[in-house]
């Protein structure tokens, strides 16, 4: 018997509205569908380990209203201690989509930059090349940024 061909269509439709949901979410930090900040990656990692690494929910924390996941005690700590230092630019959303006006909640956490000590998520390796804090990109989004969080809130 031959599969539906209207299946895989329908199926990654509905895969992708509940996906794409977040990007409507009234919130200024980027949450995944179970209200994890960031994919539930650790923000403090990228900053002591340089490289992404998936947080755990014994080591969690919430703040403005998500929650934050953490590698280990002392990265929630450190979180604890000063949250602004480790909580991405624009809240986590993809930064290459906040100087066009997007909340955009689709990143992939393993695609970040980190540019004068500031944490950039992208939804994909192509919008992160060429991102650096001269350029015309970063002007915008930062510009931009109180403007799409004003609509977010």
């Amino acid at each position: 018997m031959k599969p539906c061909r209207f299946l895989v269509p329908a199926t990654l439709a509905v895969s992708l509205a509940l996906f794409g949901a977040g990007a409507f979410a009234k919130s200024t930090v980027n949450t995944d569908w179970d209200g994890l900040a960031i994919g539930g990656y650790d923000p403090v990692a990228y900053f002591t380990m340089d490289r992404a690494v998936k947080g755990t929910g014994e080591f969690s924390y919430e703040y403005l209203g998500s929650e934050w996941h953490f590698a280990n005690a002392e990265h929630l700590q450190m979180f604890k201690e000063d949250p602004l230092r480790y909580i991405p630019q624009y809240g986590g959303y993809c930064a290459s989509a906040v100087p066009h006006g997007g909340g955009n909640s689709m990143i992939n956490p393993r695609v970040w930059r980190m540019v004068d000590g500031k944490l950039y998520l992208f939804y994909s390796e192509r919008q992160r090349i060429g991102w650096s804090s001269d350029t015309p990109e970063v002007v915008a989004a930062d510009a931009a940024w109180d403007r799409v969080k004003a609509g977010l809130e």
